[in-house]
């Protein structure tokens, strides 16, 4: 039983001593990977700090590159700015242009083809200029800052054209008078050497810029009826009183005696207008037809006189039936004709009913 015990514990006892020994070599083992890992780590860091480009080194050596290069291009640029004109010395140009800009001569350019019609550039230019030229010479120059005026003469369609130093008249609808014209309205807003004039043929007043020196003039665009509507807004007049008179219709017209078509006719009645009926004239004044209505040619004309015996502009007559009513008066008080010889008919005055 004795020696029994004592082989069980010499067992142990060596069974001890080789678990020592593999705990030892297992110490072993692990200090020498962890002195491995650490190597490894500091090669690696040696390697980012001094290893060219990627290391700190190499970023080093680029942010000096990249430093140098900026404070060139500041250089350049300063330099670039000094060498522009100061504005007090002409632009001097390349006798020729430089490469990939354009022709080397005018003509290439303006017989340069555009479109797919083969027009060249010159042609188009041309054109276009002819266009606002005959555009200017037929209805004159229209100022986009001035409501009432337009700017007119055949020297605006002139080659070269001569710059006019002008600006448009400055007047206020706002300031028109109970007893005003268009002539004491404008004079009075806008004054003028020798007062702003009459053009009968277009019923406008206008004055000339420079009269020694060409013919552009300002053209006022109010005519009497605009200018008689401006009236009743500024003046607080109303339209009825100031307005011309319009065919109101057959029930609301009073007719007068007619009086015969003749060679020279004057009716020194009061009216709102006539009714001119022609039964016949010649064959040769010849006739337009308005679908199933006839209008003669050259027969005469009428012209409306106010209470002062003045006339305004005359109206052709055509139609064998039409109605007149005055264009430049509230109210006429007369109206005077002329007719060819062998033109038939009658004149009608008539008045506007009172309401």
């Amino acid at each position: 039983m004795g020696q029994t015990l004592l082989r069980i514990l010499g067992l142990v006892l060596e069974l001890l001593g080789i678990t020592q020994a593999i705990r030892g070599a297992i110490g072993l083992v692990a200090l020498e990977s962890s002195l491995t890992k650490i190597g490894d780590q500091v090669a690696l860091l040696y390697q980012f700090v001094v290893d060219p480009p990627t290391g700190a080194n190499g970023m080093r050596v680029r942010l000096n590159e990249i430093t140098n290069q900026i404070t060139a291009e500041q250089a350049a640029i300063l330099a670039a700015i000094a060498a522009l004109p100061d504005g007090t010395s002409p632009v001097v140009l390349p006798t020729t242009p430089p490469t990939g800009y354009g022709a080397p001569t005018a003509n290439d350019v303006w017989d340069f083809e555009i479109g797919p019609d083969g027009l060249l550039a010159q042609d188009l230019l041309y054109q276009t200029g002819h266009l606002a030229q005959s555009s200017i010479a037929s209805g004159g120059l229209i100022v986009g800052s001035s409501d009432y005026f337009r700017l007119s003469g055949a020297e605006l369609a002139a080659i070269p054209f001569r710059p006019i130093e002008s600006s448009p008249p400055k007047i206020s609808a706002a300031n028109i008078l109970v007893d005003d014209t268009r002539a004491t309205w404008l004079d009075r807003e806008w004054a003028v050497t020798g007062g702003w004039l009459l053009d009968a043929s277009t019923d406008l007043y206008y004055y000339v810029v420079s009269p020694t020196v060409s013919s552009v003039r300002w053209v006022c665009l109010v005519d009497q009826e605009w200018f008689l509507r401006l009236l009743a807004v500024s003046a607080g007049v109303p339209t009825s009183l100031v307005l011309p008179p319009v065919w109101p219709g057959l029930d609301a017209v009073t007719l007068g005696t007619p009086v015969a078509l003749a060679t020279g006719v004057s009716i020194g009645v009061p009216c709102d207008g006539v009714i001119v009926s022609v039964s016949a004239a010649p064959e040769k004044q010849g006739y337009f037809t308005f679908s199933d209505l006839l209008s003669y040619r050259n027969i005469g004309a009428l012209t409306f006189v106010d209470d002062n015996g003045q006339a305004e502009l005359s109206q052709v007559l055509g139609f064998t039936e039409a109605v007149y009513c005055p264009r430049t008066m509230r109210h006429a008080a007369g109206v005077k004709l002329r007719t060819a010889v062998g033109v038939e008919g009658t004149v009608t005055p008539w008045t506007l009913t009172p309401p």
